[in-house]
């Protein structure tokens, strides 16, 4: 039964991630704090962890009536936690490649600049 709600918590992180919601992901991430069997880089069936996801959704917007996207804060904290920034999804792409996929030069669509998020200094974090 523990390992399930694990399970279940690893998954709802990578949801959460994607999400942008640094609240929610703090939450999760200090609920399991010190727990073996969670796995704060455990993939999704493409393997895509989450921080793979919040690399890859670092340029959504804010959408009307929407909680806040904080990706990049989201990005940081689960560095912090442990995240492998190192570690390849299935089609061998590091998160650091899906934060390089969307950068503005790649989205003009949304408007965002790289100094709205800093996307370079993410870049730079997850480079090292």
């Amino acid at each position: 039964m523990l390992r399930t709600h694990l399970r279940d918590d690893e998954l709802l992180l990578r949801q959460e991630a994607a999400k942008g919601n640094y609240k929610k992901v703090k939450e999760i991430l200090e609920r399991n704090k010190g727990a073996d069997s969670f796995d704060v880089n455990g993939g999704s069936s493409n393997g895509n962890t989450a921080l793979h996801w919040a690399c890859a959704k670092v340029m959504e917007q804010k959408v009307e009536g929407s909680e806040e996207k904080e990706h990049p804060k989201v990005i940081a904290l689960l560095i912090k936690c442990g995240a492998d920034h190192d570690i390849k999804n299935k089609s061998s792409k590091k998160p650091f490649n899906l934060l390089a996929i969307n950068t503005p030069e790649n989205h003009s669509q949304t408007g965002a600049t790289a100094g709205d998020i800093d996307i370079f200094s993410l870049i730079n974090i997850l480079s090292k």
